[in-house]
C-alpha cells in the first residue's frame, strides 16, 4: 500500500512537471523571439538565455560599483483574479534594480489555459495541413500565435525588455502550493543581464540536476537535509547563483504559508520536525497559533542556509521574500539565536492596506511588515548597512503619480449622507470613459478557436468592463477601499531593496 500511494505522488509530480514544461516549450514556439532565446530545462526555465553572452560586460558591472537587489511579491500576476495589472507600471518599478525576486508569478490556468490549449491544437493542425498554401498558411498562424494569452510572468518580461533588452528570467520548472492552495504558485528571478549573470549553483548541480545548474527547488530530503519534510513546506524555496562584477552570491526566494493547517496531526509534525515540540505554546512567548508554521519553515530554510555554507563554498547567502512575519515578531530573536550573524532587515511596512482608517487612525495604505532579506553582515558585508534596506513605496513616489494620471477617479469628499464618501472628478469622468473604450476594444479584438473555428473569444465586453467599474473605479469613492486601486494595478505588497558592492568577494 505504501509502494503505491509513493508510485502515485510521483506520478502525480511528473504530470505536474510535464505541464509546466510543456507550457515553456509553446512559449518558446509561439514567442517568435520576442523573449530571446529560451530554455526549458529540468530544474528552472530560463527566458531570453543568451543575454549574458549578448550584453554582460564585467566592465560596465565593475563602473556601477554596486548590484541593485530587490524582491517583489506581484500579487498573482497572471491570475484571472488580477486581469487589470498594468505591467508597463510593474516592469517601471522593477527597472530600478539589476535583480528581482519575485513571488506570486501564476501560470496560465483554468479558462486561459483552456484557449491556450485551443490555439496550440490548431497552430499545429494548421501545419499538417497540405491543401493551404505556405502563405496561407503562415499568416493563419501568424494571427493565431498573437492571440495566444501570455502568463503575467512574460507579460512582466516584455515590459522589461522594452526599458532594457538584457532582462531575462530564471523560473521555477513547476507550480507549488500548499495541499489546500486554490492558487499554485511559480517564482522566479527577473536580473539585467548587463550588469548580471548567473552562474552554477553547487547545490543545484550535485543534488538536482547536473547540467543547467544555476537555480533549483530546495528540496528538503535525505541526500542533502537528512530527512524529508518537504511536504511541510507549502511551497519550496527557489536557489539561484548569480555574479556582477568581483561579487558573487546565492540568493534564496521564499514565500512562506499564510494560513496555518487545521489538521491536529499535521501540525503536530510541523512543530516536531522544526522545534521537536508538539504544541506551539511549547515553544514559549511570541509564537501563536497563527505564526508557527511561518516559523517552521523559516527554521528549515535556516537550517538548509547553514548546511549549505557548511558543504559548499558559498558564503555570501541571502534569504529574501514574503516571510508573512514581521520583523517585531518576538520569536525572531529566539530563532535567530542559533544561526550566528544573521538577521532580518526590512523593517518598514511593505503590505497594502485597503482602507484609509484603521480605528480612526490613518492607514497611509499600510499594514504589516511582511518582506524581508535575511543573512549574515559579516560574511556578506558587501550588502550591509544599517540604511541600506528599504521599502519602494509606489502609493507615495514618482510612480503614485503615473498611477494615478491614468487611474485616479475620486474628487471631492461628500459631507452629506451621500452612499458614497467621494465624488468622481471632472478628469476621472473622462478617465472612465476612456479605460473603458479601451477595455471594450481590447475585449472585441481577442478571438480563440471553438470547434476547429476562429471565433470571438468573449460573446459580450460588457461584464468584463463591469469588472474594470467594480475593481478599479467604485472602490475609490469608499473610504474603506480608498487604496483598493494600488494592489489591482501593482500589487498588495511593495518591493524592497538593497544595494551591494560588486567591487570585491572574499569567498
Amino acid at each position: 500500500m505504501k509502494t503505491f500511494i509513493l508510485l502515485a505522488y510521483f506520478l502525480f509530480l511528473s504530470v505536474a512537471f510535464a505541464s509546466e514544461k510543456t507550457y515553456c516549450l509553446e512559449q518558446k514556439d509561439v514567442s517568435n523571439g520576442q523573449f530571446g532565446s529560451i530554455g526549458c530545462h529540468n530544474s528552472f526555465h530560463h527566458y531570453n538565455d543568451n543575454a549574458v553572452n549578448r550584453y554582460y560586460s564585467y566592465q560596465k558591472a565593475m563602473a556601477k560599483r554596486n548590484v541593485r537587489v530587490s524582491t517583489f511579491n506581484v500579487y498573482q500576476a497572471g491570475s484571472s483574479k488580477t486581469e487589470f495589472k498594468d505591467y508597463s507600471i510593474i516592469a517601471t518599478i522593477m527597472n530600478n534594480w539589476d535583480l528581482i525576486g519575485a513571488v506570486e508569478l501564476v501560470s496560465n490556468t483554468g479558462e486561459n489555459r483552456r484557449h491556450n490549449d485551443s490555439i496550440y491544437e490548431a497552430i499545429e493542425l494548421l501545419r499538417e495541413n497540405p491543401r493551404l498554401s505556405s502563405k496561407e498558411k503562415n499568416r493563419r498562424i501568424s494571427f493565431l500565435k498573437s492571440q495566444y494569452a501570455l502568463p503575467g510572468y512574460l507579460k512582466i518580461l516584455k515590459e522589461l525588455r522594452k526599458l532594457d533588452p538584457s532582462w531575462a528570467l530564471l523560473l521555477t520548472p513547476r507550480a507549488d502550493g500548499s495541499r489546500n492552495a486554490t492558487v499554485k504558485e511559480l517564482a522566479g528571478y527577473f536580473y539585467r543581464a548587463k550588469l548580471v549573470k548567473p552562474i552554477s549553483n553547487e547545490y543545484c548541480e550535485n543534488f538536482v540536476s547536473n547540467k543547467n545548474s544555476y537555480a533549483c527547488y530546495v528540496n528538503f530530503d535525505e541526500n542533502f537535509y537528512g530527512r524529508n519534510v518537504s511536504s511541510l513546506l507549502s511551497r519550496l524555496p527557489f536557489i539561484g547563483s548569480f555574479r556582477s562584477g568581483r561579487f558573487d552570491f546565492s540568493l534564496v526566494l521564499t514565500h512562506t504559508v499564510y494560513s496555518p493547517t487545521s489538521d491536529d496531526a499535521f501540525k503536530k509534525r510541523i512543530l516536531r520536525e522544526a522545534f521537536n515540540v508538539e504544541d506551539h505554546t511549547d515553544l514559549g512567548f511570541g509564537v501563536t497559533s497563527q505564526t508557527y508554521h511561518r516559523f517552521s519553515e523559516m527554521k528549515h530554510l535556516l537550517n538548509f542556509v547553514q548546511l549549505y555554507k557548511n558543504s559548499f563554498k558559498e558564503d555570501d547567502v541571502i534569504i529574501m521574500g514574503d516571510m508573512n512575519l514581521n520583523s517585531d515578531e518576538l520569536f525572531w530573536s529566539e530563532m535567530l539565536s542559533d544561526f550566528g550573524d544573521m538577521s532580518l532587515k526590512v523593517k518598514e511596512m511593505t503590505s497594502l492596506s485597503r482602507g484609509l482608517e484603521r480605528a480612526g487612525d490613518l492607514t497611509h495604505g499600510l499594514s504589516n511588515n511582511y518582506d524581508h532579506f535575511l543573512f549574515d553582515d559579516k560574511t556578506t558585508f558587501q550588502c550591509a548597512g544599517k540604511n541600506n534596506f528599504k521599502a519602494f513605496n509606489f502609493m507615495n513616489n514618482s510612480i503614485r503619480h503615473m498611477i494615478n494620471k491614468k487611474y485616479l477617479i475620486r474628487g471631492e469628499e461628500v459631507r452629506d449622507n451621500s452612499t458614497y464618501d467621494y465624488l468622481i472628478s471632472k478628469s476621472g469622468k473622462s478617465k472612465v470613459q476612456t479605460l473603458r473604450r479601451y477595455y471594450k476594444d481590447t475585449i472585441e479584438s481577442m478571438y480563440t478557436v471553438s470547434r476547429g473555428e476562429i471565433v470571438k473569444r468573449f460573446s459580450s465586453a460588457t461584464e468584463k468592463v463591469e469588472d474594470l467599474d467594480r475593481k478599479i473605479f467604485f472602490p475609490q469613492l469608499f473610504k474603506k477601499s480608498y487604496y483598493r486601486y494600488f494592489k489591482e494595478v501593482v500589487s498588495d505588497h511593495l518591493p524592497i531593496y538593497m544595494n551591494c558592492s560588486n567591487t570585491y568577494d572574499q569567498d
